[in-house]
């Protein structure tokens, strides 16, 4: 086969480890030697490449084993919803409460809050300054500071659906959309029209899944807010009510059985061998829970 100078190599894995009718990027070289590569052959599984200045590279892929960053000592609860920046992380483990672990020092600890089994705790965010917790069951959102100190940003009715969009945090209740700056703790909220079930945000937008509409565009928003004027435009309406959303720069991605769906312009679909249980990002990517793998997805 020939290959281009500006080569991407990409890396076949086996179906157990990751599913083999999507490639992944591992390298991409904008000169791989002093001459022009023109020729490659893969033998006993290795990829060798050739140029005419007489160089042979072998490229050899590195191991995709997933590496334990942080393991409770005393597991307790159920994992929904999880949120990792930097050294810290804070997890909704439903009934046993909030599990917020730090690296000091190079030595791991955790904290539950209120305290274990203190608190129903549903949906967690964060930002540089501070955690939250959306506790339902209480009907308020709190906010943690780095002593965790709490404070409640706000109380009422809410979902168990929590998301960063640009200065605000924002959940949901029955067709409506609430927003909260966690600094002002100004509110506002935006009628959908129907029951919400999702919500995930890009760069300007923010999208809602709804009962029985489809998805929902909101944005951009702009200052002075006023919530009736916001923009609202349904991008689709799948065959099934989406659960599972998230943005990823400007793209939004959503998945409903063993389908995974990217939204731009139109819509795209990958498809994978098992239901796909969870969506998440880091540095990028998009990250794909399926069955006991976890798929990564270059964007």
């Amino acid at each position: 086969m020939n290959v281009p100078s500006d080569a991407l190599i990409w890396n076949w894995l086996t179906s157990s480890v990751q599913n083999p009718k999507q490639p992944q990027l591992i390298g991409k070289f904008p000169q791989l030697s002093t001459g022009n590569v023109s020729n490659a052959i893969i033998a006993n599984g290795r990829l060798y490449m050739g140029d005419d200045a007489g160089t042979i590279i072998q490229i050899i892929p590195y191991e995709h084993l997933p590496l334990v960053k942080y393991q409770s000592s005393h597991p307790q609860g159920y994992i929904k919803h999880i949120q990792v920046s930097g050294g810290q992380g804070i997890a909704a483990a439903g009934a046993y409460g909030g599990m917020i672990f730090s690296l000091i020092h190079g030595h791991w600890t955790e904290t539950v809050y209120p305290s274990p089994f203190g608190a129903n705790i549903h949906a967690v965010a964060s930002d540089r300054n501070n955690l939250y917790l959306l506790q339902p069951d209480f009907k308020q959102l709190i906010s943690l500071n780095e002593n965790y100190q709490a404070s409640v940003l706000y109380s009422g009715e809410v979902s168990n659906l929590l998301i960063m969009h640009s200065d605000f945090l924002v959940t949901s209740q029955g067709e409506n959309l609430i927003f909260i700056h966690p600094k002002t703790l100004e509110t506002f909220s935006i009628d959908c029209s129907d029951t919400i079930i999702a919500i995930a945000s890009t760069g300007q937008y923010i999208f809602a899944s709804t009962l029985s509409s489809g998805i929902i565009r909101i944005g951009p928003i702009t200052t002075p807010i006023h919530p009736s004027e916001i923009p609202q435009k349904t991008v689709c309406i799948p065959q099934k009510p989406v659960r599972l959303m998230q943005g990823q720069s400007d793209k939004m991605f959503y998945a409903i059985d063993q389908t995974l769906y990217i939204l731009e312009d139109n819509v795209q679909s990958l498809d994978f061998n098992d239901s796909i249980s969870c969506l998440g990002t880091d540095k990028g990517s998009l990250l794909i829970g399926v069955g006991k793998n976890i798929y990564l997805l270059e964007t």
